[in-house]
């Protein structure tokens, strides 16, 4: 449930109720068909996910985990505590898979259809960037402008 979370940006809710039925391992697609926000939607999988879940031992039906809510709560508890990791929650897992998806994707829009969010506001609020992210961007930016620093001090453009 957990590389599902990491690598889909699925709501617990929505792990919960997976079932083999909506999902399509040769397609590589998983289908929610109960959302939060109602709508339906499809999710592509990538090999890490395709793998895994093939190693659970597909079906034709039934649930994909099967775990029960408290077990999953007792055993991410622990997990958390034996990580040394304070204040996460099993929803900072969709916080996680937004934040880098951002910054290796860098496409927002994407990005909301495969939350299910009805705006790019709601989006933003999960896609927290890392720390360093943004200078890493400005300097690929820097390296890549024609400007430079002359002998006189001013800035000239060196475009060839």
């Amino acid at each position: 449930m957990l590389v599902c979370a990491l690598l889909t940006g699925m709501r617990r809710g929505e792990l919960h109720a997976l079932r083999w039925e909506n999902v399509d391992i040769e397609r590589r697609l998983i289908y929610i068909l109960q959302s939060k926000s109602g709508k339906p939607r499809e999710l592509p999988m990538g090999r890490k996910l395709v793998e895994t879940l093939a190693s659970l031992g597909v079906k034709k039906e039934g649930p994909v985990f099967g775990v029960p809510e408290i077990t999953l709560r007792v055993h991410f508890k622990h997990a958390m505590i034996a990580a040394e990791i304070r204040d996460f929650r099993f929803h900072d897992l969709r916080h996680t898979f937004a934040s880098h998806f951002i910054m290796r994707t860098g496409d927002l829009p994407s990005l909301q259809k495969l939350l299910g969010h009805s705006s790019p506001e709601m989006t933003q609020r999960y896609a927290h960037l890392a720390k360093g992210h943004l200078s890493a961007k400005i300097d690929a930016f820097d390296s890549a402008m024609p400007v430079e620093l002359g002998r006189d001090g001013h800035y000239m453009d060196t475009t060839p």
